[in-house]
């Protein structure tokens, strides 16, 4: 019996040494699925990181539209402003030039009236 003892010990250890192994195996394969991850986030993450580099890449260019746009609005604020100062004269002109022009068919009247009747 010593001999199927000694058989029996050394298959025993070596479903130990198996089993031991395998779950060796099963902790690499999980470390391995973690890293993948990792990796998998920081390609993410450069990816997020090449947008932002973009984007704020372009910023003094944004700066400058900006720039640009807000000068443009002050002109046109300002010729919005010249537009209704300009509105304003020529309507104050068209009254004075109404007010001329009767003032001058007046005249005429007045004028036809006298060479009508003679003093």
């Amino acid at each position: 019996m010593s001999k199927s003892n000694r058989k029996w010990q050394e298959a025993s250890q070596q479903i130990q040494a198996l089993q031991a192994k395998e779950e060796l195996v099963t902790e690499m394969e999980q470390k391995v699925q973690n890293l993948e991850q990792k990796l998998s986030l920081q390609e993410q993450d450069a990816i997020i990181v090449k947008n932002m580099k973009t984007e704020l890449a372009q910023f003094p260019k944004m700066e400058r539209e900006l720039q640009q746009l807000r000068e443009e609005n002050a002109y046109l604020r300002e010729m919005k402003e010249n537009n209704g100062l300009l509105r304003e004269e020529v309507e104050g002109l068209q009254r004075k030039l109404e007010r001329y022009e009767k003032v001058q068919a007046e005249l005429v009247t007045l004028e036809l009236e006298k060479e009508v009747r003679p003093e």
